[in-house]
């Protein structure tokens, strides 16, 4: 039987996940042996059908942490070389034979940003040189594997003042204007951006067309600003810029390295200079990895908040329709890439009569999602206190006054409907509902009051329709109308009509079968940027 492993004498060490998706994780190795494969029982599951159940294995020797393959399908590759068992070092790369999935890299806690950071600050002397350009390279393998944009920055001022032996340093970024991003001093803290007193402007004219490291000086007749003014002995600057291709001559600058000294001339020796600019360089290139990880992780939250746009604006649609008696209904919600605020419902309010609302609030995102869920709270609310469609409309408009001040307003269509086909309804805005006759016969509803929501001193007013057996009425969101095609073409209200006209005596699945499918040739499968919600009801006169 084999001894247990003793991870307690190791240095911590930690895996970077790198996903398929884009995304990274930082996962600690712990406990030994840590179990990597697609079983969900691993220390590590990577879900990927090409990685096997039970993968491989980090476990210990001694003070190493060594890598084995417990007989996978497709292999296990160390730095692009396919392995058996291989010790592991830092910033190994490790790979499961399956192109485009995971892959992950090997830290330990003593290669970590801020311990490379300091170890930068090498004893000077030729050894000393070699030494801070050893810890120069890992510094460089470690942000590339960072996760906290904040400790990439930091650490790379950190690394720049341990190289220069300067006092303060500032991540100045920006485009077109430089402001401080990152504020540090030698002993590792950070600063706040106040403390920079050199005027930014003066930085910028220093950099100018500079393409290395240039130091400041204030004493000029140009300059409002001294160096004794400033008590600075000394004031180095390196430019940051981004270089898109090897051929490409022209330079963007993206930033700058300031750094400073009070007590002493910052090291700017041959070997140190030629480390600052190694760094500068390394910088460019990490500073806009991490400019392309915010872009990512912000793409990431606003696909987030769209999912939950998506799952309230879900829950508000009906699913309990009447599907027999004398009033069946079909809704149908059709998403979009971005979630709007469309919100449709049919109540049974007394065995005589139903309360029917479709409303579509003005924008897009979680913030119209949740005020039509405050709509349907309102809705619930108002029909069992027996308030009029009249008086709910004005409610409503009250209410979202007060909410949003007239910064989101929505258009609604809400009624009810009696067993002896009697409609009572406010359209308040609402452009899309239309009226089927049995015979085929058209009639638009239209919009005969404001939207609510909008001013303080509008007024709603109710209006009545008799329904006959037969008849059907479509209400919808101006996602139905406003769909386009590959052209530009809208659906449009004459789409809708020739769809109803042909299915007039038809069944109402049968009506949104056939406006779906006349939506989707219409479309042909380009983008759309609403929703598209409608309920259409089926007037039964005579059945229970």
């Amino acid at each position: 039987m084999n001894p247990p492993d003793t991870p307690c004498a190791l240095t911590p060490a930690w895996l970077v996940v790198f996903e398929p998706s884009g995304n990274r994780q930082r996962v600690r190795v712990d406990p030994l042996p840590f179990s990597i494969g697609r079983h969900r029982e691993n220390h590590l599951v990577l879900a990927d059908a090409r990685i096997s159940r039970n993968h491989a294995r980090i476990l210990s020797e001694g003070p190493h942490y060594v890598i084995e393959d417990l007989g996978s399908t497709n292999g296990l590759f160390v730095n692009g070389e396919r392995v058996s068992r291989k010790s592991l070092r830092p910033y190994d790369g490790i790979e499961f034979g399956a192109p485009g999935s995971f892959r992950l890299v090997f830290e330990t806690e003593d290669v970590q940003l801020p311990r490379l950071a300091a170890r930068v600050a090498a004893a000077p002397g030729s050894s000393g040189e070699l030494a801070r350009l050893e810890a120069i390279v890992q510094l460089a393998r470690a942000l590339e594997t960072a996760i906290s944009t904040t400790d990439v920055l930091a650490a790379l001022v950190d690394a720049a003042l341990a190289v220069s032996r300067a006092e303060r340093g500032f991540l100045l970024l920006g485009d077109g204007k430089l402001q401080v991003r990152v504020a540090r001093n030698s002993r590792g803290e950070f600063l706040d951006s106040s403390e920079l007193r050199v005027p930014l402007s003066r930085i910028e004219e220093a950099l100018g067309a500079a393409r290395g490291i240039v130091e400041l000086s204030f004493d000029t007749q140009h300059s409002a600003t001294t160096t004794a003014e400033l008590r600075l002995a000394s004031a180095v600057c390196l430019p940051l810029v981004r270089i898109r291709s090897l051929n490409e001559t022209k330079r963007e600058m993206i930033g700058a390295l300031y750094l400073e000294s009070r007590t002493g001339a910052a090291d700017l020796a041959a070997g140190g200079r030629e480390l600052l600019q190694a760094l500068a360089l390394e910088a460019s290139t990490v500073i806009e990895i991490a400019r392309l990880l915010e872009g990512e992780r912000e793409r990431r939250r606003l696909e987030e908040e769209l999912r939950i746009a998506r799952l309230i604006q879900q829950s508000l649609l009906s699913r309990d329709l009447p599907s027999s008696g004398w009033l069946r209904a079909l809704g149908r919600s059709l998403p979009c890439y971005e979630v709007g605020g469309d919100y449709f419902d049919l109540r049974r309010i007394s065995p005589e009569s139903y309360a029917v609302i479709l409303a579509d609030v003005a924008g897009k995102g979680t913030s119209s999602a949740l005020l039509a869920a405050l709509l349907q709270g309102v809705f619930l609310v108002a029909w069992p206190a027996g308030l009029r469609p009249a008086q709910i409309a004005g409610s409503l408009n009250s209410f979202l006054l007060e909410r949003t001040g007239g910064e989101k307003f929505a258009t609604i269509f809400l009624g009810t409907i009696c067993r002896d086909g009697r409609l009572e309804y406010v359209n308040a805005g609402h452009g899309g509902c239309l009226l089927v006759r049995r015979d085929g016969r058209l009639e638009q509803v239209e919009a005969n009051c404001l939207p609510v929501g909008m001013l303080e001193e509008a007024t709603y007013e109710s209006r009545e329709l008799r329904l006959a057996g037969g008849d059907k009425l479509i209400i919808y969101t101006d996602g139905l109308t406003e769909a386009r095609n590959s052209e530009g073409e809208f659906f449009g209200e004459r789409g809708i009509q020739a769809v109803a006209r042909a299915a007039a005596r038809g069944s109402i699945s049968e009506l949104a079968d056939d406006l779906g499918a006349a939506l989707e040739a219409h479309t042909c499968g380009a983008v759309q940027t609403d929703d598209v919600s409608f309920l259409i009801l089926d007037y039964r006169a005579g059945e229970d």
